[in-house]
């Protein structure tokens, strides 16, 4: 028997329609006006269906994302009221998939919820940061929200049937023309351990001449052409590169070097970042993401976070970069050095400080008075401890091609200065209040000064 039932939209053809608007592709970066444009009437017509009756939670939270994205104009909304509507918009998509929509006797736990919807545990995270402490970072809610629509993509709009002469039926999938985010994410890791295993092959055959990457153009052309075929397959291939720990060595610790990583990844990811429209912003602001997260052991002593220090810093100050997309990277250098100070901690202050020390005088006079005072507040995480990180500003700057790739003079003396690092338990502390003497402590009795005799000895 044929179960009918009613729907807020006409017919699948108007829910298809809606979803090309929320998800535009073949625009051109010219018709920025036209695209949001589209996004507007696509907001304001699933308000419509709103009154008509219930409308599925996905395509709800979709329009609330999309209608915060059109919100973020700081030029006219306080940036307060721009990750207000971010953070609301995003803790109701959370909310309505991992509690209001449970139908058990027994309710699961968000993160378990989350979990059994293969959705990323983050985004729960996020959701009680917003509800029971501060307002997150712009940047931050920015890249949230951005991974929130590429999820209800894959887990609702690509399983529509494009067929206008299908049935109503509003979850009957459809001809595979997007795949699902774990085979694509699967695809990525095969091309991208392809290209590391290529590339370290390269390396020992000839590592005097590095600069030369053969893997490089095949397997950036394969990255290029699934990120412009697929929604949401750019913040994939982000999640991929980092959360993989694929640019990451295998066996770093804290303080050991990144030379052979940048020397694999550098002409790769400039080689994107040239041709792709977003990566390098989706690359920075995710690590940057990262880096402020709190860190399961003293993130001074996280060798993760250390990567991620280092490797925002060595991109931001790529030079084959700066000569075709310099108001990009200065705009995105912004960004990251506001967060940084908003989200004061070791690393983040670090690569504040570095970014700050290697821009040009403006960009000082402009953000130097910022960070001394977020430093007064915190406690200054720099002065000599810096000098125990090894700093790819400075390597970039004094041993850096055109590839972005660095000489062999510049890779030895990394691991020259790697080699005389002090340990973790000689680090210095950088936060105020007591703390435990790292070095040898000789017993002296109470009244006598260290170093003299006792007892008439």
């Amino acid at each position: 028997m044929v179960q009918l039932g009613l729907t807020p939209w006409r017919d699948v053809s108007e829910l298809l329609v809606v979803r090309e608007r929320f998800y535009p592709s073949g625009l051109a970066g010219n018709e920025d006006r036209r695209q949001t444009a589209e996004l507007r009437r696509a907001v304001d017509l699933t308000n419509v269906w709103k009154l008509r009756g219930h409308v599925p939670h996905a395509v709800e939270s979709t329009a609330l994302l999309v209608d915060a994205i059109l919100h973020h104009d700081v030029a006219k909304n306080s940036v307060f009221d721009v990750r207000a509507v971010y953070s609301t918009a995003f803790a109701r998509f959370v909310t309505g998939y991992c509690d209001t929509q449970q139908g058990r006797a027994f309710k699961m736990s968000m993160f378990d919820m989350a979990e059994e919807l293969n959705m990323p545990t983050h985004f729960v995270d996020m959701r009680h940061e917003i509800t029971h402490s501060h307002l997150p970072t712009l940047q931050r809610l920015q890249i949230v929200t951005g991974e929130a629509l590429a999820w209800l993509w894959d887990v609702y709009w690509s399983t529509l049937d494009r067929s206008k002469h299908s049935a109503t039926d509003e979850d009957r999938p459809r001809e595979a023309t997007h795949i699902d985010v774990d085979a694509l994410r699967e695809e990525f890791r095969v091309i991208l351990k392809s290209y590391v295993k290529e590339r370290r092959t390269e390396l020992k055959k000839d590592p005097v001449t590095k600069h030369v990457n053969n893997a490089c153009e095949p397997t950036s052309k394969k990255c290029i052409e699934l990120c412009e075929t697929r929604a949401g397959a750019l913040q994939v291939l982000v999640t991929v590169l980092v959360d993989d720990r694929l640019i990451i060595p295998s066996d770093k610790t804290i303080g050991s070097s990144m030379a052979g990583a940048f020397v694999v990844w550098n002409g790769f990811l400039t080689a994107l970042a040239l041709r792709l429209d977003k990566f390098l912003e989706t690359l920075v602001l995710y690590l940057v993401n990262y880096l402020v997260r709190p860190s399961d052991s003293n993130a001074e002593n996280d060798a993760r976070h250390e990567a991620m220090y280092k490797w925002v810093l060595d991109i931001l100050l790529w030079r084959s970069l700066e000569r075709g997309h310099r108001i990009a990277v200065r705009s995105l250098k912004r960004s990251v050095v506001e967060t940084c100070i908003l989200n004061p901690d070791v690393w983040t202050l670090r690569l504040a400080g570095e970014l700050i020390q290697f821009s040009d005088e403006d960009f000082q006079e402009q953000w130097l008075p910022a960070l001394e005072a977020c430093k007064l507040s915190f406690g200054d995480p720099e002065d000599e401890d810096i000098a125990d990180v090894d700093s790819s500003a400075h390597m970039n700057s004094v041993a850096s091609n055109g590839d972005g790739d660095f000489t062999e003079e510049a890779r030895v003396a990394d691991v020259s200065e790697e080699k005389f690092a002090p340990s973790d338990s000689a680090a210095k502390h950088t936060r105020p209040g007591w703390h435990l003497w790292p070095g040898f402590w000789l017993p002296t009795p109470i009244g006598v000064l260290p170093g003299s005799s006792c007892g008439g000895q």
